[in-house]
């Protein structure tokens, strides 16, 4: 399991410049080992991944006039970053906190991105309703009881049954377009291989050496699933958006929806689609093919004028 702080104690100093380590959980990086201003220098460190795909986000989707929804839920990744790094800087149970609260947070978030997509976020039939306030309140019953029992394993149990509720109900939501299937894909795998590392950690912390740095695969491949998950929420409210009612009549119809999805959340990820291909190599040459072949047009064009 995930060391103590009376483990770690035995093997490297627990006392840096923010104070001893009284934080309910200490994952295996080694305490101020680094330098004795940062509890978990890489932990820390690689806490920022968070904070930057949060704020690229977070910009391309206000200029790309994506709802307020998505807007936030970009935001609120920036907070689980910096909450995240408070956490691993000080390893105190009040950077904890900052930690734990955005977390709950974005997975409320991620619901809203997600209203009316799916018959249990369904505002019209009141089983959205519902929903909303029994996660709400598992989210607070979950905060107050690790608060005051100080025990990480009921803000994990709360916070994993609340991302695989939201989770698969993003997978079963309704949508067309391949775009958006593309993130649903990109979010599963991503999410289920940080969670490997983050068990990982959790097993052979006291038996294999530099076993912590799997933490920082964790943040790394979370954070990728995160943005991921918001992408398709916002794939799926430009379908909506696009379609108002319309109904899909054939593929045609299919291929023209997601080709102005793509268009409108900026698909840079997945560029190598047939209808989207303009940034990948590929689709480089064929631009830069289709540029020559015009310019001698013209030229022959130019030419038969003359004469």
């Amino acid at each position: 399991s995930t060391a103590t702080p009376h483990q770690r104690k035995e093997t490297m100093g627990d006392e840096g410049f923010w104070g001893p380590v009284d934080s309910a959980v200490d994952f295996c990086e080694p305490n101020y080992a680094s330098t004795w201003l940062i509890a978990e220098t890489f932990n820390a460190l690689s806490s920022i991944f968070y904070i930057v795909a949060g704020a690229e986000g977070a910009y391309r989707a206000f200029h790309n006039g994506s709802n307020a929804s998505i807007l936030v839920s970009f935001f609120t990744l920036v907070m689980v970053g910096t909450g995240s790094m408070i956490f691993h800087v000080t390893m105190r149970s009040w950077g904890e906190i900052w930690d734990v609260i955005p977390m709950l947070l974005l997975t409320q978030m991620i619901l809203w991105t997600l209203q009316n997509t799916h018959p249990l976020l369904d505002m019209d039939n009141g089983f959205g309703v519902y929903t909303y306030f029994g996660t709400f309140l598992l989210t607070l019953l979950s905060l107050i009881a690790y608060v005051t029992l100080r025990v990480y394993d009921i803000f994990m149990t709360s916070f994993t049954i609340q991302c695989t509720f939201a989770g698969i109900l993003t997978i079963f939501a309704q949508r067309h377009t391949r775009t958006a299937a593309r993130y649903v894909w990109a979010f599963i795998i991503c999410i289920l291989t940080g969670k490997i590392l983050l068990e990982i950690e959790k097993v052979y912390c006291d038996s294999i050496p530099f076993v912590w740095i799997s933490h920082v695969g964790w943040h790394i491949f979370s954070c990728l699933a995160v943005y991921y998950w918001v992408l398709c929420a916002e794939c799926i409210q430009h379908e909506r958006s696009i379609k108002k009612g319309k109904i899909l009549h054939d593929v045609d119809d299919v291929a023209k929806l997601d080709k102005e999805v793509a268009k409108r959340v900026k698909d840079f990820s997945f560029q190598l689609s047939r209808e989207n291909r303009s940034l990948s190599v590929s689709g480089i040459l064929e631009n830069n093919l289709k540029v020559l072949k015009n310019m001698l047009k013209r030229t022959d064009f130019d030419k038969k004028k003359n004469e």
